[in-house]
């Protein structure tokens, strides 16, 4: 059992609609601010955490993909067959501010 304050992550696989969907939920207890962001056309709600960098180094772009971000999820696939791997030792520290940048130009709005 999780008492508060505990470190968690839970990988959450369910099939939609001929698709196989992954969501992996990460909740470190302290040092790391979250970020909510809302769709408003369906009120779905993903977090951003400072940790984006940790999870784009440690995933690649399949952390884009989870994220829905696919414009970065096949330039960070792209650039990192280009560059045979060398990409993901950069692109980590621009993946918080393009995930923000692409839920904000969706038209998501931020809750917290």
């Amino acid at each position: 059992m999780l008492s508060e304050g505990e470190n968690y992550c839970i990988i959450i696989i369910w099939l939609e609609t001929n698709s196989l969907i992954l969501r992996i939920v990460c909740r470190p207890s302290i040092g790391v601010n979250w970020m909510k962001f809302r769709n408003p056309a369906n009120g779905y709600e993903e977090e951003v955490s400072n940790l984006a960098w940790l999870w784009c180094l440690l995933f690649g772009f399949i952390y884009f993909a989870i994220k829905g971000v696919w414009t970065h999820a096949i330039v960070g696939l792209v650039l990192a067959m280009v560059t045979v791997g060398v990409s993901w030792l950069i692109y980590p520290f621009f993946a918080k501010g393009a995930i923000i940048k692409n839920y904000q130009k969706k038209g998501w709005v931020l809750v917290e």
